[in-house]
């Protein structure tokens, strides 16, 4: 599993909004660093799927299905390749779709999140033009 750009939810602590300006660091991986999404490292997908974007809002997460795609390809030309298809019928989808999606057909797919994560390593982390963060990361 692969995943381009960042927003999450973990646990049961939820950040209050905040401002983008305000997270410590000089770029975007400095901030997203501070943040705890390092490039190399491994992070739970649900903080990948909403704590983030829930608190600073334009960041978003994007999960890979395909290892090659997401290595090789940037989440800008995926976006327009795939403009046409249904959002679950793309070889990626946003991690907050993709919690939401589980969460709504399965009633226990939260709390087995909680009981077993599901940990994603980051392949890069970028500024998206108006998306203040992209990364791309692959599940390990």
């Amino acid at each position: 599993m692969y995943a381009s750009g960042l927003t999450c939810s973990y646990g049961e602590y939820t950040m209050k909004k905040q401002s983008w300006n305000d997270i410590a660091g000089d770029g975007v991986t400095e901030k997203m660093q501070t943040l705890g999404i390092t490039v190399g490292q491994k992070t739970d997908l649900q903080k990948l799927g909403g704590e983030i974007a829930d608190t600073f809002g334009g960041v978003e997460a994007v999960v890979y299905f395909e290892k090659d795609l997401a290595e090789t390809s940037t989440y800008e030309a995926d976006r327009k390749d795939f403009a046409g298809a249904d959002e679950f019928n793309r070889p990626f989808v946003l991690a907050n779709s993709f919690i939401k999606f589980g969460s709504e057909n399965d009633p226990s797919f939260l709390s087995r999140l909680q009981e077993f994560p599901l940990m994603i390593s980051v392949i890069e982390v970028l500024n998206a033009g108006t998306d203040p963060v992209s990364s791309r990361i692959s599940k390990a």
